[in-house]
C-alpha cells in the first residue's frame, strides 16, 4: 500500500489529512501534526524549515510522498526538495485556473487568509493572478488559534466579517452579538489578541494585520510589538458595504469553518478552496490513474 505523510499545523493539517484519507481509500495517510508551535512562528522561513525538517525527517525514505499541508510551508518546499532529492514532496498551491469557471468573471473577491501570506513571494503571485479583480482582504488574524482551541464559532465569524462585508446572515446593521461587544467597549479583535497572548506566548513578538483598500489590497505589518492600535466596531459607513462574489479560502484551517462561511456570506457568494487541486497533485505524484482519488476502492 502506498504511504503518504501529511505534515501540517493544528486543525488545518488534520483537515487535509482527513480529506486525503477519505478520498484516497487505497492509500495509507500518516498524520504528522505540529500542535506545539504558534502559527506566528511560521512567519520566518528559516524557522519554518527547521520545524518542517524536525517533523518530516523520520519519514524520509519510508513513505511514497510527503505533503506539506499549509500554504505557508510552500515557501520552504524547494529547499526541502534540495535537501532530500530522493523523496517526493509537494505542498499546497494556489492556481485560480482550478477554480470553478463561474469564478473567472467575478468583479469582487475576498481572500480569507492569514496576512502573513501576503508578505511573501507566494502572496505577490496571488495578487498578480488577481490583478484585474478587486480584492478585499479582511483581517483574519487570530482565527487559526481560535479554530485550534475549538473556540471559533459562527457568531464570531459573523461579527468579524460584518466589519467589512454586507452579510446574508445578518440583515441588521448591528446584531445583538455585536451590541454586546459595543456596550462593553471592547472589540472582538482585542479579545482575540488577549486570547493569543494568554494561550500562546510565542505569539507575542508579532501579529500581522491586513486592511481593505478602495481599489485593491494592502497589508500592514505591526511586527514591532503587540501594542498595536486595533479598531473596535465603528459605525457603518453610509455607503453599502460590498458583498464578494467569490471567497477564496487560502488557509487549511478555514476548511473547518467552510460551511459556516458559506451560510454567513450567503449563496450569492461562492466559497472556494483548493482541495481538489491538492488531490490532483497528490494523485499525479503517486501516478494514480484518473487523478481524482477514486481508484481501486
Amino acid at each position: 500500500m502506498l504511504k503518504v505523510a501529511v505534515f501540517g499545523i493544528g486543525r488545518g493539517g488534520e483537515a487535509v489529512a482527513q480529506y486525503l484519507s477519505t478520498e484516497l481509500g487505497t492509500v495509507e495517510i500518516i498524520e504528522v501534526i505540529d500542535w506545539s508551535s504558534s502559527k506566528n512562528v511560521y512567519r520566518d522561513p528559516k524557522v519554518m524549515r527547521q520545524i518542517a525538517c524536525h517533523f518530516i525527517s523520520p519519514y524520509i525514505g519510508k513513505v511514497d510522498l510527503v505533503v506539506l499541508a499549509d500554504y505557508a510551508l510552500s515557501l520552504v518546499t524547494n529547499s526541502l526538495k534540495k535537501q532530500w532529492p530522493e523523496q517526493k514532496i509537494i505542498s499546497m498551491e494556489v492556481d485560480f485556473r482550478h477554480a470553478p469557471k463561474s469564478c473567472q468573471n467575478a468583479n469582487v473577491v475576498t481572500l480569507i487568509a492569514n496576512g502573513i501570506l501576503f508578505q511573501s513571494k507566494l502572496g505577490r503571485e496571488i495578487c498578480r493572478q488577481l490583478s484585474s479583480t478587486k480584492v478585499i482582504l479582511p483581517d483574519c488574524s487570530g482565527w487559526e488559534g481560535l479554530i485550534d482551541s475549538g473556540d471559533m464559532s459562527k457568531d464570531i465569524l459573523e461579527i468579524e466579517l460584518s466589519k467589512t462585508f454586507t452579510l446574508a446572515s445578518s440583515r441588521n446593521p448591528i446584531s445583538r452579538h455585536q451590541k454586546k461587544f459595543l456596550d462593553g467597549n471592547l472589540s472582538l479583535r482585542s479579545e482575540v489578541i488577549k486570547f493569543l497572548l494568554r494561550t500562546t506566548p510565542a505569539a507575542r513578538p508579532s501579529l500581522a494585520l491586513a486592511g481593505v483598500g478602495e481599489t485593491g489590497m494592502r497589508t500592514e505589518d505591526t511586527s514591532s510589538s503587540c501594542n498595536v492600535s486595533l479598531s473596535g466596531f465603528t459605525s457603518r459607513s453610509r455607503r453599502r458595504l460590498p458583498s464578494p462574489q467569490v471567497a477564496y479560502l487560502l488557509g487549511t484551517h478555514f476548511w473547518n469553518v467552510e460551511d459556516d462561511l458559506q451560510e454567513i456570506f450567503g449563496y450569492g457568494t461562492l466559497v472556494v478552496d483548493f482541495r481538489r487541486k491538492l488531490l490532483h497533485d497528490v494523485c499525479l505524484a503517486l501516478r494514480l490513474r484518473g487523478l481524482d482519488g477514486r481508484l481501486g476502492e
